[in-house]
């Protein structure tokens, strides 16, 4: 075990060794500081714990090596990322004029399809904001787009931009003109996340069933259900690059310690995976291979797992240090930006930029100053690696990894 596997220089913490019933009397020998050479060994007959610390940034390799009373030899190589600054950009950064100055409580973020146009909500103000990506500038808004705005996507046409509601409502927007065509009242026990996965048809979770929806009707196409039949009630999803799979983030009263993959032409839960963490909070899925990247919670550690999603297996529990959940929501939690290589996922007001050829966050951006913000974030369809980020007091940075 590793009681730190990520965090800014110096990281340090503690490789801890313990025994099962194979492994007293083992011999050990753990190599701190990736020479080649042991800096601790001897005989495992109980728990023992040696520190580290790495000061340069990337991935750094420690290895054990277990010699079995029964002659077999086993080898460990868990992984320490040092957070590396260096690896992100800053392009352009803005402040999103609110509706309302006295009401600062921004949330949801998008981009078209195109690229040309990015797209801010704010929860507080009910507005949505049209900016121009390329210097942050407003183009156009609605200020009467209504109170408790949360989660934004658009058609893959990019003809009309769908938004939910922490209090129930579902918006229909024509843009890029930003013409507001519908608000539908009551669609569902309350949303936070969507996903066009056509024309005229968004996936919905928050507080209630997974629903896959006609955002123009308001009607309730159906429902995501395991194989006994039972609801699926979800928290955050990913979607497939293909629109034929999501990963649901699934949750009960006791927390989420699973995902569930649907098929979202059945809307049938195919695979229940079970997860270590006591809270799932977030998946993103990486667009080359059948894989998910989650983020929750263990107690008040968080975690970041790599899981197959074809054959549930956890190819990677990385530690991310202590972890407290603030006060704000988040509703775009995860992108991918154009190029595939990196995932951005928020955590808890700052966001992890993950990697996907080594499965490791590689850079963690942090606060803008709001002690307890969220950090929603969405990736661009046409630039390279660049991803816009937001915070809720309506900070926006536009942002290349490298």
């Amino acid at each position: 075990m590793v009681t730190l596997a990520f965090g800014d220089a110096p990281v340090e913490g503690l490789v801890y060794l313990l025994p099962g019933e194979d492994g007293i009397g083992a011999g050990y020998a753990v190599d701190l500081d990736e020479d080649g050479i042991a800096d601790r060994e001897g005989r495992l007959e109980r728990g023992i714990g040696f520190g580290y610390r790495f000061l340069a940034p990337g991935v750094h390799r420690l290895r054990v090596t277990f010699d079995l009373p029964t002659g077999e030899r086993r080898v460990v190589e868990p992984v320490v990322v040092v957070n590396d600054p260096s690896r992100t950009e800053t392009l352009v950064e803005s402040m999103v004029p609110p509706a309302d100055p006295d009401w600062r409580s921004f949330e949801g973020i998008v981009m078209d399809p195109a690229g040309e146009h990015l797209y801010v909500a704010a929860y507080s103000g009910g507005s949505l904001v049209q900016l121009d990506p390329t210097d942050l500038s407003v183009l156009r808004r609605i200020d009467t787009i209504g109170y408790s705005i949360e989660g934004l996507t658009v058609a893959p046409s990019g003809e009309r931009l769908f938004a939910v509601y922490k209090y129930h409502h579902l918006a229909t927007v024509a843009i890029p003109e930003m013409v507001l065509e519908h608000r539908h009242e009551r669609i569902s026990p309350g949303a936070f996340f969507i996903r066009a996965v056509g024309e005229s048809r968004v996936l919905v979770s928050g507080r209630g069933p997974l629903s896959l929806m006609d955002p123009f009707s308001g009607a309730i196409l159906g429902q995501a259900t395991s194989a006994g039949g039972e609801l699926l009630y979800s928290w955050h999803f990913a979607v497939s690059e293909d629109r034929a799979t999501a990963v649901v983030a699934g949750r009960s009263e006791a927390g989420s310690d699973r995902i569930h993959v649907v098929d979202l032409a059945t809307m049938t839960v195919r695979r229940e995976i079970p997860l270590p963490l006591l809270y799932t909070e977030t998946v993103a899925l990486d667009p080359h291979e059948p894989r998910a990247y989650v983020l929750g919670n263990d107690v008040d550690t968080g975690r970041l797992l790599v899981v197959d999603i074809e054959t549930g297996e956890v190819l990677r529990d990385l530690a991310l240090g202590p972890s407290y959940c603030g006060s704000y929501c988040v509703a775009n939690p995860t992108a991918v930006a154009a190029g595939g290589r990196y995932v951005a996922m928020e955590w808890y007001g700052g966001a992890y930029v993950i990697d996907t050829e080594l499965d490791l966050p590689v850079h963690r951006l942090g606060y803008y100053g709001f002690s307890n913000s969220g950090f929603s974030v969405t990736g661009s369809p046409t630039e390279e690696d660049v991803f816009y980020f937001l915070d809720s007091g309506g900070g926006l940075r536009k942002v290349r990894v490298r």
